[in-house]
């Protein structure tokens, strides 16, 4: 993936916009436990999170992921969700680190960090930075596309 593919945030490209993040946890057709690859669970953001859980649940979504995921015969059940911009479902995704830890279904007691709270100016501030940094990489990769 590009760091173009990392950045972009589809419909919304604002990443202060507020919205409701939403954790996905992989299951087999008869409910047990799943993982594809190295992932058990998928988490996302959306302005209108009751939607994009079921676009994502019956498979009529743009993630290359999640049709994968369904491509292999598995099915998803949505676990958590909060609310929060891109910036809070990033820092989820990367300061937290592997979801199972967070997830109800997986573990009994479920740790609660930022599905819980709202974002630290430092984690704010990190995650802005990261996100500077991904739009220099960016733009140094248009310009070799480009001849430049």
């Amino acid at each position: 993936m590009t760091a173009a593919g990392v950045l972009a945030s589809g419909p919304a490209d604002d990443p202060g916009i507020p919205g409701e993040i939403g954790l996905l946890c992989i299951r087999n057709q008869d409910g047990s436990k799943a993982t594809f690859g190295h992932a058990s669970h998928y988490t996302y953001w959306s302005a209108d999170l009751p939607a994009e859980t079921a676009r994502h649940i019956t498979g009529k979504t743009g993630s290359r992921f999640v049709a994968r995921v369904r491509a292999a015969g598995l099915t998803f059940t949505q676990t958590r969700t909060t609310t929060g911009s891109r910036y809070k479902e990033r820092a989820i995704k990367l300061l937290l680190g592997g979801q199972t830890r967070y997830c109800p279904a997986c573990t009994p007691n479920p740790r609660g960090s930022l599905w819980e709270r709202d974002l630290t100016q430092y984690e704010l501030d990190l995650i802005k930075a990261r996100n500077a940094w991904l739009a220099g990489i960016i733009a140094r990769e248009r310009a070799v596309k480009n001849g430049k």
